[in-house]
């Protein structure tokens, strides 16, 4: 084995990873689901990780690593209880220095690491910094880097009314920037509402450029392809991009627009590619990650009140909501490469009635790709800005989420009674208390972030 040799450098990207995947998929028991030892493995973990860094140069940086590595694991044993565990607690005194010191690490090593295409920006030290997130990750390769000009072009044909076939529906008809880019109806207003035979919810824009697919049966994998996907559908927009294209280049004033933001492309004509590249760099523009949860991740110790912070416990711990939906999206992106979101079953009723409840017949995933195993599955949506986008569940059956919060509390579909073949989310009861529910409520409405729409 004398001619394998691991260099500092993928070593160190190794535990960068392993930390965010401890602090991720290991606290919230996502290995550990039936044994409740998701604590006591992440401890574990990082004693771990301590060997790993011990392989290479003793630098100051690496001995003090090794130093709040130990800390962290001797503080998950002392506090190995999986649902009273304080994460945020974990984070602030373990997580956040034990990421700043690989960091340092990295650039003292000076052994370079190939900077792949990850949605985690290479240069971020943690997953919970300011701007860790590069949402291109996802875009396609003929996409252009964004621009301020492309942007607005973006914004402007997001309203325009003559992307439609028939010249009068913009996006924002159903994704309304003063609904966090929502409609608040339970299923979306429709072209044609017989060509959806399953009509659905309409989902926030607002960070949808962090997800590697998209609609709620993942049919596709880049924001582009949705603003095809969407024009082109009778449903919704009843025409096509191209036929968008065709109702623009009359007017002047876009084609300058065009010009000037694809100024550094060949073609810069008024196309539907580039009304697909100018509509996705706009939803990309969405994003917030700035809601008062990440003031707290980041050392703002009054950002949340004691309630807010007792339902992060909650929704890591005893919720098991953590397992789905991961920390720091709080999306079905699973961390740290962020590059699956696999589909779930829960078991939505058509109606919110209990006992007696009945499935929802939307295949979900199924529909799409026709397994057996996806009947009824949909991805799994993000909780940031949930508190602004009611109602919920692809059929929006859910007006509150109290309602939610009950329907999971009960064990989803089954759990309410319902028939449900291949529930993947466990039917067993959580037993939350009434102060459980209301705190985990409490720190759901701690991710509101719109500061983007101002």
């Amino acid at each position: 084995t004398s001619y394998l040799k691991i260099g500092d450098g993928p070593l160190l990207d190794a535990a960068r990873l392993e930390l965010a995947r401890v602090t991720t998929l290991g606290l919230a028991g996502f290995d550990a689901d039936l044994s409740a030892d998701g604590v006591v493995e992440a401890a574990s973990a990082l004693d771990g990780m301590r060997s790993l860094i011990g392989a290479g140069s003793r630098t100051p940086a690496r001995l003090a690593l090794d130093s709040v590595l130990a800390g962290g694991a001797s503080y998950l044993r002392a506090h190995a209880n999986f649902e009273s565990l304080d994460r945020l607690e974990f984070i602030l005194r373990y997580e956040a220095p034990a990421a700043r010191l690989i960091a340092v690490a990295r650039l003292e090593s000076g052994d370079s690491v190939p900077h792949l295409r990850r949605l985690w920006r290479h240069a971020a030290a943690s997953i919970f910094d300011r701007e860790a997130f590069d949402a291109s990750a996802y875009a396609p390769d003929f996409a252009p880097s964004s621009s301020a000009a492309l942007v607005a072009l973006g914004k402007r044909l997001f309203n325009e009314p003559r992307l439609s076939g028939p010249g009068t529906r913009a996006c924002s008809l159903c994704h309304d920037p003063t609904r966090a880019f929502s409609d608040g109806r339970a299923t979306s207003a429709l072209l044609d509402s017989s060509l959806a035979p399953h009509p659905r919810n309409t989902p926030t824009l607002l960070n949808a450029g962090l997800q590697p697919a998209l609609f709620m049966d993942s049919r596709v994998g880049s924001l582009e392809a949705q603003a095809e996907a969407v024009l082109a559908s009778p449903a919704e927009m009843g025409g096509s991009a191209e036929i968008a294209a065709q109702h623009l280049r009359g007017d002047s004033a876009y084609r300058n627009a065009f010009a000037e933001a694809l100024h550094q492309r060949p073609d810069t004509a008024v196309t539907g590619r580039a009304i697909r590249i100018a509509l996705a760099a706009y939803v990309r523009s969405l994003e917030g990650l700035n809601a008062r949860f990440d003031q707290a991740l980041r050392g703002d110790s009054s950002a949340l009140t004691p309630s807010e912070r007792h339902g992060f416990t909650v929704f890591m711990g005893k919720g098991r909501c953590g397992t789905c939906h991961f920390l720091p999206l709080f999306n079905g992106s699973m961390p740290p490469d962020f590059a699956v979101s696999e589909p779930e079953i829960i078991g939505v009723p058509e109606r919110s009635v209990t006992p007696g409840a009945r499935l929802d017949p939307d295949p979900g995933r199924g529909g799409i790709d026709n397994e057996p195993t996806h009947q009824g599955a949909f991805k799994v949506p993000a909780l940031r800005n949930i508190a602004l986008t009611a109602p919920y569940m692809h059929n929006g059956v859910f007006t509150t989420l109290e309602q939610v919060i009950d329907f999971y509390d009960r064990g989803g579909g089954e759990g309410i009674g319902a028939m449900v073949p291949g529930q993947t989310l466990p039917s067993r009861r959580l037993h939350l208390s009434a102060l459980e529910k209301k705190d985990l409520i409490a720190f759901l409405r701690a991710l509101t972030d719109t500061s983007m729409l101002r």
